[in-house]
């Protein structure tokens, strides 16, 4: 999934909570981790 904002370009991966997933870099690069939470009740 690409991810277009302005002239910043990038990649958007979506990882669900209840699957174990991870991420291994081939090369350095910054990521911005947003995590999203359901409100508790």
């Amino acid at each position: 999934m690409s991810l277009s904002c302005g002239e910043a370009q990038g990649e958007l991966i979506l990882m669900p909570a209840i699957v174990p997933h991870a991420l291994k870099a081939l090369e350095r690069f910054k990521m911005l981790l947003v995590m999203i939470r359901e409100p508790a009740t």
